[in-house]
Order: structure tokens, then sequence, then C-alpha cells
């Protein structure tokens, strides 16, 4: 009998450039008694692990499909794992998570959670997911601070101590198409939310939910069919595939196809022999005199 190999434990911290203020702390495999103290607002997103907490001398029962709150200057241990698994801890600079929660109304350093521990409602775990997804991809700027956003706004409404208050004025239908405007330019692709709201003298959150209500996308999901229209468009000048990568302002070549096929049922050099083969198709029959006004010459170009 063959003697398994047991997992070790992996811990890795995750740091994002374009937001900053959020580190993300990634346990696989860990069964060990864990002592912490808070410096920031944090989160523990159990996926496998199942143990006890004891927090504010109170004890709590945490386990998948729940997620554990603690604040600034707090210690919390995990003195009973009843099963070893894996989690993910969110840890968001005090300032910086009183810079989100003013958003949503929340007074400056009022921020609190409404309880140690609390169940994970579809939506917030989507979003939590979301930003994790970041990890394991090349976001923009854009894209990473809207998830952020995204995923900041379920916290406020389902996790945070509720709150009084009036909601944001939404702004003008011209406004908003002003920030659809700016995601058209040629160098959108550095664009961030937090460039955008302060140009147009709204919040972060405002600029995601006004531009989502009038064109159905986030900015960054819109920001990201502009550049593969783009893209579709040089493809078919006959623009070389990987120059057409870095005129879109992808990261790399790999990442530029991932996307592009996902939107367009094509890689980009498919694409690109589509069109070509069309276009040779086209000159042979104007050099053979034949028309080319009538029926169609490709039926998956779009």
């Amino acid at each position: 009998m063959s003697e398994t190999t047991p997992v070790r434990e992996s811990i890795r911290v995750l740091l994002f450039p374009d937001i900053p203020g959020l580190s993300i702390l990634e346990v696989v495999e860990t069964s060990r008694e864990w002592r912490w103290l808070s410096t920031d607002f944090s989160m523990a997103v159990p996926t496998t692990w199942h143990g006890e907490i004891c927090y504010r001398r109170r004890q709590e029962d945490l386990l998948p499909g729940k997620v554990f709150c603690s604040e600034p200057g707090e210690i919390h241990a995990t003195p009973r794992v009843q099963r070893g698994g894996n989690f993910h801890g969110f840890m968001i600079e005090p300032e910086v998570f009183d810079s989100y929660a003013a958003e949503h109304g929340i007074r400056l350093g009022r921020a609190e959670w409404s309880r140690i521990v609390q169940d994970l409602s579809p939506t917030t775990a989507s979003s939590i997911a979301a930003v994790l997804r970041l990890a394991r991809s090349t976001p923009t700027a854009l894209e990473a601070q809207s998830r952020v956003v995204e995923m900041f706004e379920s916290l406020a409404r389902e996790l945070l101590v509720a709150t009084r208050r009036q909601p944001p004025k939404s702004p003008g239908s011209g406004v908003v198409a002003q920030i659809r405007d700016c995601l058209h330019d040629d160098d959108s692709a550095n664009l961030d939310l937090k460039t955008l709201a302060t140009r147009f003298g709204m919040s972060r959150f405002q600029v995601l939910r006004s531009f989502r209500a009038r064109y159905g996308l986030p900015p960054h999901a819109y920001q990201l069919c502009v550049r593969i229209g783009r893209a579709r468009d040089l493809l078919k000048r006959g623009t070389k595939v990987s120059d057409v990568s870095a005129l879109c302002g992808f990261a790399d070549q790999s990442h530029f196809g991932r996307h592009f096929k996902r939107h367009i049922g094509l890689t980009p050099g498919q694409f690109a022999l589509q069109v070509r083969g069309v276009r040779t198709g086209l000159k042979s029959r104007v050099d053979s005199g034949h028309s080319v006004g009538t029926g169609p010459v490709a039926l998956i170009v779009p």
C-alpha cells in the first residue's frame, strides 16, 4: 500500500499596484492555530477551512459560506480547527476602508462591521471571487479598481452597520456620455477609475453605478469592448497581430489572444487569416471582371 504524500501548508501575500491599501493572504492547507493582531479592516473567507474563531471574548463557528470580519487593533485566534483547509484573508488599510465607506454615506471614522461572523450572499461571494481572479489575470487599472469598488458596494450594503443616508445624486446623461467618450480615447488603456471620478467630480461608486445604469456594462467591460473593436479594425487593415496587441494596450500577446477569442470566438490569428482570405477573394473577383457588389463574401467575419 503506497503512502500518500501530505499536502504542505502554503501562504502567499497578494498585492495589487493599482489598488493601494489592499492586500490578500492566500492560505492553502492550514490546520495551525492562528493568532493575529489586526491592523486593518479584515475579512477571512474560508473555502474549505472550518474551525472556531475567538474574538472579543466570544467564540464563533466559521465555515465555508461565511465570512469573519475584524477591525483594527483587535486580536483573534483559532483555538479549535475542525477541518484544515484553505481560506483568503482580505486586509484593507483603515484610511482606504474609510474612503470607500464614505462613498456610501458613512462618516469618516465611523465604519464598522455589523457582526463578527456573517453569511455570504451569492452577490457578495461573487464580488469577492471577482477580486480574487485579479491575481490570476492581467487586468487594466480600470478593471482592478472597478472590481474592488463593486466588492465594497456589496460589503457596504450587507456587512457594514446600516446607516441612514441620502442616496448619491445621479449625474446627468450628458456627464455619463462624456465618461464614455473618455473610454474611446486612444490612451484609454491607461485610464483608471480614480482619474474618471476626479475628472467629473464624482465618487468612484457613482461613476461605476451611473455608467452601468446607462450602458449596461461597467466602464472596464465597455473599455475592453472598445479595445477589441479597435483590434478587429486593425486586423482587417492587415496590421500584424503582435503590433495590434501593443497598439490596443494589452499587457502581452497571450493576454490579447484570450480576450479576443472570448469576444469574437476566433483567435486574432484565425480572424486575420479569414479576413485575408476574404480580401484575396474580393481581389480575384475584381481582377476577373466579376461584380463584387452582390452576395455574401464571408459568414464569420463580423
